[in-house]
């Protein structure tokens, strides 16, 4: 289980904490790393798809140009987030053998 927290930061850092960070695994703590990033990639491309499928003229109408902001705002953020997390797994690909 993956527990995500964003900080409100400038850099907007994500701190991810996975089942084996608490009781790391003595098979292959390498695999275990690149397990937790793929699942977390996941997770933001699947929110990353919703927030793209609204309609953001709709949005701006109903809510206002604040929530417009607000909502490019997390489209942004979580485009970054997914491309973090592909570097990272592409990381662990290119630096160790993970499967």
């Amino acid at each position: 289980s993956l527990a995500i927290s964003e900080r409100s930061d400038d850099d907007r850092k994500l701190s991810v904490h996975t089942e084996s960070e608490r009781s790391p695994s003595t098979q292959n703590p390498a695999k275990d790393a690149f397990v937790a990033h793929q699942g977390t990639l996941e997770r933001f491309t699947e929110k990353l798809s919703a927030l793209t499928e609204v309609n953001l003229e709709n949005l701006a109408d109903q809510k206002g140009e604040r929530a417009l902001r607000m909502h490019l705002r997390a489209i942004d953020f979580h485009t970054q987030c997914v491309s973090q997390y592909i570097d990272r797994i592409v990381s662990y690909q290119d630096g160790v053998e993970v499967l």
